[in-house]
């Protein structure tokens, strides 16, 4: 540190501004110019900064000193919300020989991380407070406040090549290449991030990890080219690209080297480790195991139930990452409504693949999956099963009711009801079997977006229902449901309902009607079938 500090007693700071700043996932932070040396601090969350032409992730206690003139940019944080201070200054020499910026120049354009940071954050707290100072005092106060700023991050980048910084500056490498193994990387890129040279950088990379940048980096990438390969709908030029290699047959190479074999021999031998989460129904229904699946769906499901012994279940909410993380997937299904956060989590462990959940019904859902996953014949073969039975099952439920009969199916929590449309537990009546839609519900399933469930309505709308017939559902999830379904019963109101006037409202059980997959309508026609017969269902 000596060649470094010999000179900066003759460092002479002016204040300028001090601003605080936050964003939230996909809104820019900050994108500006500095017009004075401008010390970025990020004090939460995990900010991507632009940083000499690459973004890099900087995690809470990190700084970076940006001179004059530089572009800064902060945001597209990965883990939610950050928040920053961004600290604006001049610098000058009184020695005639050195200006300012040399004086700094040690410390500017890297990340340094300062240890202890809550001394730092005291001192940015109070220059924050002090921003708008008038009186003279105040504003000596605040002179000397930067004076402590510019010596505390000094400090911390003058020592950034001590060893107790070496496991950090590893770290923060090793971040970026998460992030960015898809690009071009270099040694000397990696290095220029850590702060160090590159002799020193490979030295301290190997202490911390074993294994030399670049090796690390190769593994990385030929780990998520197996669980790309594993998903039967790549192609080998598609994972080459995305573990960022141009050239397929390199990449193949490259593969069999560190892998043994070649990427086409693995996909052939090797099949998936597959959590479906919501799908783990259709994984069961084209005879692929899940190696987990959520506990709600094992202990819950009616229709995966039997197959609990074969997978592990796992909590979901809030979902359990390290047992997750101890079953290894290669692949996980997703939906378009799940969490970022969850998605963000569940990325670091697996390839996450977005099923369509609500643009598309079972049939599409086992349809893309089954090619995700490579079961394509097993999809076909299922589908055909399937639509036979349910051929022969609406040839019996016309002859029994015909089409001229309007129906209705509700879902009853406390002192609402919800009208379901012609997907979920309206898939098996109005899609599979052809009943006739009352015609508001009909007037619903032909609004143009996929009607699924109404809002919530007031028991006294149950009249605007009055189909010949009535499918029933009490939702236990909303506790009060059950004991208001009970007085609603005994209600004029619910008596004076034609379906159920003429004994042609029927009551199903939550546990088989709830869930919407392929082994649940396949279960669930055999169930309305026997229904409308006014068969012992169990």
């Amino acid at each position: 540190m000596a060649d470094m500090d010999e000179h900066l007693d003759d460092l002479q700071l002016r204040w300028v501004q001090i601003t605080k700043g936050s964003c939230t996932e996909g809104i820019p932070a900050l994108s500006q110019n500095a017009m004075a040396y401008t010390l970025l601090a990020i004090t939460q969350g995990t900010a991507a900064v632009l940083f000499q032409g690459h973004p890099i992730l900087l995690q809470p206690g990190t700084c970076v000193l940006f001179e004059p003139k530089s572009t800064i940019e902060v945001g597209g944080t990965v883990d939610g919300r950050i928040q920053y201070y961004s600290l604006e200054f001049e610098a000058a020499s009184t020695s005639v020989e050195e200006a300012g910026k040399e004086l700094l120049s040690f410390a500017l354009g890297y990340p340094f991380f300062i240890k202890p940071f809550a001394p730092f954050m005291d001192v940015m707290d109070s220059l924050f407070d002090l921003r708008t100072a008038v009186s003279g005092m105040e504003r000596f106060k605040r002179n000397i406040n930067l004076q402590e700023a510019i010596y505390l991050f000094a400090a911390a980048a003058a020592a950034s090549n001590d060893s107790r910084d070496a496991e950090h500056a590893v770290q923060r490498t090793i971040l970026y290449m998460k992030e960015y193994y898809k690009s071009k990387i270099t040694l000397p890129e990696l290095a220029n991030l850590a702060g160090v040279g590159i002799r020193q950088y490979t030295h301290l990379f190997k202490q911390v990890t074993g294994a030399s940048p670049m090796d690390y980096l190769g593994k990385l990438r030929m780990d998520r080219a197996k669980k790309l390969l594993l998903v039967a709908s790549n192609d080998m030029v598609t994972v080459a690209s995305h573990v960022g290699f141009k050239d397929e047959f390199y990449f193949s190479r490259k593969f069999k080297q560190q892998v043994g074999v070649s990427p086409r021999v693995y996909m052939q031998t090797r099949e998936p480790r597959v959590i479906g989460l919501l799908y783990t129904s259709h994984l069961l229904a084209l005879g692929h195991v899940p190696v987990g699946a959520p506990d709600y769906h094992l202990f819950e499901n009616y229709y995966v139930r039997e197959h609990a012994r074969a997978m592990t279940p796992f909590k979901w909410e809030p979902c359990d990452m390290d047992a997750v993380r101890a079953m290894k997937p290669d692949l996980i299904l997703g939906y378009e409504h799940m969490l970022s956060e969850e998605q963000e989590q569940l990325s670091q462990l697996a390839e996450v693949i977005p099923i369509d959940w609500h643009t598309q019904d079972v049939y599409g859902q086992l349809r893309q999956i089954s090619a995700i996953v490579g079961k394509r014949k097993q999809e076909r073969e299922w589908m055909e099963r399937h639509l036979a039975k349910a051929d022969q099952a609406r040839e019996r439920v016309q002859r029994l009711i015909g089409g001229k009969e309007t129906c209705a199916v509700l879902v009853m929590e406390s002192d609402t009801f919800r009208v379901v449309g012609g997907r979920n537990m309206g898939h098996v009546f109005f899609q599979t079997l052809g009943l006739n839609p009352h015609p508001l519900v009909k007037q619903h399933m032909e609004a143009g977006a996929p009607f699924i469930f109404s809002e919530p309505k007031p028991y006294h709308e149950l009249s605007k229902y009055d189909a010949d017939r009535l499918i029933i559902m009490v939702n236990p999830k909303d506790k009060g449901a059950p004991e208001a379904f009970k007085r609603l019963i005994m209600s004029e109101r619910w008596q004076n309902l034609a379906a159920v006037r003429s004994g042609s409202m029927h009551i199903v059980p939550f546990n088989k009607w709830w869930v919407y997959s392929p082994l649940a309508i396949d279960g669930q026609l055999d169930e309305a079938v026997a229904l409308l017969h006014n068969e012992d269902v169990g």
